[in-house]
């Protein structure tokens, strides 16, 4: 919609770099699967949304669509999709608590969300215990896998937030983006959007690839 879908396909790291964006609140993607998705403008921000709800505009045979792989999120659970599919891109819930894990090779990665409850901001050590305890069941299992815990690449919503809280800024949330390469090889991207208290108005914090190896951010 508005061209949008075209510039993401195109160039999906820029896209991310210059375009501050969000996830509709009536998104609905309740399973680990491939679906259609849309951008549309709602300024400040470019919205995602699946496809067949863009909220104009009836699409045509012209119209551009996203194909994603999609990974749900639930609180106080932990869901795991293999992207070992002919998808280009994959979509996650965005994290404002929860915590990504990423193992195995680039080629065929796992990836987890480990979704934060609606304690964590009342019993934060209780929320820290869950994703702990996730986390270790998802280790035990890569484990008996066979899998290089070297290539683990895992990103901590929460602790993010407490570290740009100490640089000034007010986090909102991080998208994650995981875009296949010309090599078939998956990267990861990382959008975290803040609030300005000053100027009151959102705006692109930082925007990274998540290498692997990077330590744990909590």
């Amino acid at each position: 919609m508005d061209g949008l879908n075209k510039k993401f396909m195109s160039d999906p790291v820029t896209f991310i770099r210059n375009r501050m964006i969000k996830h509709d609140s009536g998104i609905y993607c309740p399973h680990n699967t491939t679906y259609e998705f849309d951008f549309h403008e709602k300024a400040p921000y470019v919205v995602l949304q699946r496809f067949e709800y863009r909220p104009s505009k009836t699409p045509n045979r012209y119209s551009k669509r996203i194909p994603a792989v999609w990974l749900k999120w639930k609180e106080n659970h932990s869901f795991t999709v293999t992207l070992d599919g002919p998808e280009k891109y994959f979509f996650t819930a965005t994290l404002s608590g929860c915590r990504l894990r990423i193992s195995g090779d680039s080629k065929t990665p796992i990836v987890s969300h480990i979704a934060y409850g609606p304690t964590a901001g009342t019993k934060p050590a209780a929320a820290r215990m869950f994703r702990e305890k996730q986390t270790a069941k998802l280790e035990k299992q890569e484990l008996a896998a066979g899998q290089d815990k070297t290539l683990v690449r895992t990103l901590s919503s929460t602790a993010f937030e407490k570290a740009a809280l100490d640089q000034g800024a007010d986090i909102k949330h991080i998208n994650v983006f995981g875009l296949k390469n010309a090599t078939g090889d998956w990267e990861f991207f990382c959008q975290s959007v803040a609030y300005d208290k000053h100027t009151q108005s959102d705006y692109i914090h930082r925007v990274w690839e998540l290498y692997r190896g990077e330590e744990e951010l909590n």
